[in-house]
């Protein structure tokens, strides 16, 4: 058939189509390919009028974009054939292929983002998102999916930019204004993403992605139960939107509802299409609930499915870490982390792992600490210092504290006393709060200061962070968290104040220059009170600062032996801090004591592993009894039923240790090389023979059990009394002086 002819009725056959009349264009087509079966266009229309009627695939439209590489078109429309299909994988291979050919053709580069985001592969979604808005700037739902995906991974400012730039381009006002408010409202400004929300019109507010807004907004306003109604409604509304849903599971888990959340999500572990966010919340609340083996399982489901996610290899490092896997939890929080190098959390996780890590050492421990630290100070500049005033070295000294744990933690038993007995004379404190999680304890905590700010707890955004502190004015800024959860390390790089100090809440370097000082104690793991391993300069701390025990663990009963007739020992923290050294060490009191008996935290699951190996250091499996990690009431209450308390090594308890001083447990620790003791209620000890002599000998002395049951709680509140204020005066003179130091630096530059 001639050209002419063949394009004559293709064009009536595209009329027909146009008109409705999809049956006549199809047989016309037919008729036109038998004749011409060159007709690429023809072809591609008639497989697309069978794909409507159900008598073609999407396959039918690959096997013609094959045919036909060089065509612009083709390649795309069979990905996108395969996406309505559902068969994302086989779509994603559509787009590539296409895109060999057409490498900037911007509906491949969208939809091969949008297909991979599905599939986990968020890190090369966005590197295409990015190309295509190199080469289509314009392209509106290309900036809102690039916010979108932003967004998800906590880079707020730069996802607010991006749903601004889709709103000028012309993108849905609707979704687009609550992608932006949300990212506002993630860069802790609340006021701005709630005019954003009033901007809205009243007709949308009980629409789900509005519901889930406002939800959002009464959280950051304090008001988590009311989020949670909301959240309610939306999801009621919307069941099967997935960011609807997953935002109301998290608020569940930060009120305390892990089990609820655990229920919903457990049977996405046998789903063949399981959603790689349900996955990872039900890793989230089995961790909280201590199912680690449900924990592993759903993180490592999440990873097959999505490989080069650092949010699900990162579950995963959680999970193995809270086994006692340090190893190999450090390895795979390090993969993470080489996804994600500007995720100051993973980092901060990788290295706490490697605290725990028998294998390392001390100077890798150091080594990545610096690595952090050079990381955050290379992309973050300081501020310029504050103006100097002419009474500085008279006036108040302005004390900012820095936290995640203002709240039920170790950290507020013992930031608590300093708090409610600061000299208000000499001391203006203010306490930043990142609202991880807040309780009866926060409400407590927050009125015993001047001044409470709120930080957000998964915003990027430390300029903002480090602008709310240069504004209060802060002299000294005191990290109260270290390398643990919920900390803003990157904005201490900023030096919001011209002195930085980091104390009590973790044993070891920041490893920011710009951190000045780290109040020590001794006794540290890994070199962790070293100068050598310090990227800061080391300060003992003048005294011991008091100990706000709760009122419930006051009161005492005598020892348990007396009862029972055998004696009870417990490794009161958790079992995967003990080193292979301190489980040896309790294997051989064991077996020195065949009716003793040891309890020890740890998921149940993990029960009959840890049997074994005490088994194969000595002891009797009946010796060993294995129970849930508990909360503080339950825990208090174990202290009753326990004789005598065995601390870890090298990573010693804080907290249990003092807190076994109000129980009247006698402690067995064992003294890191080179110093002294410290304390005479505790029994230090030199090595592991005289750890595991000690023990031994105690068990067996009942009088010294009830003596020292009786006296360690008189002792504790003695010293709590008579010790409180003047090691808060003496800790008050410490900064005085570093404040001074500071000053006269000041005046010599």
């Amino acid at each position: 058939m001639e050209a002419g002819v063949s394009e004559e009725l293709f064009q009536q056959a595209v009329g027909l189509v146009q008109s409705g009349r999809l049956g006549e264009a199809g047989r016309l087509l037919t008729d036109l390919l038998a004749v011409a079966p060159g007709h690429v266009e023809a072809a591609r229309l008639a497989v697309k009028l069978r794909l409507l009627d159900g008598s073609a695939t999407a396959a039918d439209l690959e096997q013609l974009a094959a045919d036909h590489p060089d065509h612009g078109e083709i390649g795309f429309e069979a990905g996108v054939g395969w996406l309505q299909a559902d068969n994302q994988r086989q779509a994603i291979t559509c787009f590539r292929r296409h895109l060999q050919h057409f490498p900037d053709h911007p509906g491949t580069l969208f939809n091969l983002a949008w297909a991979l985001r599905r599939q986990g592969a968020d890190s090369e979604a966005e590197a295409l998102l990015r190309r295509l808005l190199t080469v289509a700037p314009g392209h509106a739902a290309g900036w809102f999916n690039l916010g979108t995906l932003l967004a998800d991974h906590g880079a707020h400012a730069d996802a607010a930019t991006a749903f601004e730039t889709s709103l000028r381009c012309g993108f849905d006002a609707k979704p687009a204004m609550i992608g932006l408010a949300l990212a506002t409202l993630r860069q802790g400004r609340v006021d701005a993403a709630e005019a954003m929300l009033g901007a809205l019109s009243p007709a949308v507010r009980h629409e789900a992605p509005v519901l889930a807004l406002r939800a959002e907004i009464a959280v950051a306003r304090g008001d988590d139960r009311g989020g949670l109604i909301l959240y309610d409604q939306a999801t009621a509304q919307a069941p099967d939107q997935l960011p609807l849903r997953l935002g109301r599971l998290r608020l569940q888990r930060r009120l305390g509802q892990a089990q609820a959340v655990f229920d919903e999500t457990v049977a996405e572990l046998d789903r063949p299409q399981a959603a790689v966010g349900l996955l990872l919340e039900l890793c989230a609340a089995a961790q909280v609930l201590r199912r680690l083996d449900i924990a592993e399982a759903a993180a490592r489901r999440a990873v097959d499915l999505a490989a080069d996610d650092p949010t699900a290899i990162n579950a995963l490092a959680k999970s193995l870490a809270m086994r006692g896997s340090n190893a190999e939890a450090a390895a795979c929080f390090r993969m993470a982390l080489a996804l994600a190098p500007d995720n100051a959390a993973l980092h901060s996780n990788l290295i706490h792992a490697m605290v725990h890590d028998e294998s390392g050492s001390p100077s890798q421990l150091f080594a990545e600490a610096q690595n952090f630290g050079r990381y955050w100070e290379g992309r973050l500049s300081p501020m310029s210092p504050p103006p100097p005033l002419p009474d500085d070295d008279r006036r108040m000294v302005r004390i900012g504290y820095v936290s995640a744990d203002f709240c039920d933690h170790a950290v507020a038993y013992l930031i608590e006393p300093l708090l409610r007995r600061h000299d208000r004379q000499r001391f203006h404190v203010t306490c930043y709060h990142v609202a991880r999680r807040s309780d009866h304890v926060t409400d407590r905590l927050r009125g015993l200061v001047p001044r409470w700010r709120t930080l957000p707890c998964d915003s990027d955004d430390f300029a903002a962070m480090a602008a709310t502190i240069r504004a209060d004015g802060i002299d000294i800024l005191v990290d109260l968290s270290g390398h643990t959860a919920g900390n803003v390390l990157p904005m201490f790089a900023l030096r919001p104040a011209p002195v930085q100090v980091s104390a009590i809440g973790y044993p070891g370097t920041t490893g920011l220059g710009r951190m000045d000082y780290r109040l020590v104690y001794g006794g540290s793991p890994k070199g962790g009170d070293d100068p050598a391993f310090s990227s800061e300069t080391l300060v003992p701390f003048p005294a011991f600062l008091p100990f706000q025990a709760p009122a419930a663990a006051v009161p005492v009963g005598p020892p348990p032996v007396l009862e029972r007739g055998y004696v009870t020992f417990a490794a009161l923290n958790k079992f995967a801090k003990a080193s292979v050294g301190a489980r040896r060490a309790w294997a051989r009191i064991l077996a020195a004591l065949p009716t003793a008996r040891l309890v020890v935290l740890a998921p149940p699951s993990q029960a009959a592993v840890i049997r074994a190996g005490f088994v194969a250091d000595g002891a009797g499996a009946e010796q060993v009894e294995v129970i849930e990690e508990l909360a503080l009431d339950g825990w208090l209450a174990l202290m009753e039923e326990i004789d005598i308390a065995l601390d870890s090594f090298p990573y010693r308890g804080g907290t249990t240790a003092m807190m076994s001083d109000w129980r009247g447990v006698p402690l067995v620790a064992l003294l890191p090389e080179g110093q002294g003791k410290d304390d005479d209620r505790r029994l230090y000890c030199r090595d592991e023979d005289e750890y595991v002599a000690t023990a031994v000998a105690l068990a067996s002395d009942l009088d010294q059990l009830v003596e020292r049951r009786a006296e360690l709680p008189l002792i504790a509140r003695l010293d709590e009394g008579a010790n409180a204020d003047l090691a808060i005066r003496a800790l008050e003179r410490l900064f005085r002086e570093i404040w001074s130091t500071y000053l006269e630096g000041r005046s010599r530059a």
